[in-house]
């Protein structure tokens, strides 16, 4: 997972790391592939972390809990799908469009 390029830049540091203290070319092939795979683990174990906290909420007898996030997306969809008419009203009758969305903020 190489989020933003920070992948690369962690490469690119065990590279530094590696060519700096390391003479032998063994050695610092070793070291590089020993460093990769704690970056993996720990790539890993924060998926794992991740996942963890989906599962339990998503086995939560809580009602209210393991239907957070689709009733979140559900308003949030209707909020985009009612704009799309606003943004069309707007082009038409402007006054309307503010009137209404004035309504709407009080």
């Amino acid at each position: 997972m190489d989020i933003l390029g920070i992948g690369k830049s962690v490469i690119g540091a065990i590279d530094t790391v590696a060519d700096k203290f390391f003479v032998d070319a063994k050695d610092k092939e070793a070291f590089k592939l020993k460093a990769l795979e704690l970056q993996q683990k720990g790539e890993f174990k924060t998926q794992e972390i991740q996942l963890s906290a989906i599962l339990a909420e998503a086995k939560s007898k809580d009602p209210w809990t393991s239907r957070a996030r689709p009733s979140f997306l559900y308003v949030m969809y209707i909020m985009i799908l009612a704009a799309i008419p606003m943004g069309i009203l707007s082009v038409f009758n402007p006054v309307a469009s503010a009137q209404i969305a004035a309504g709407l903020q009080a």
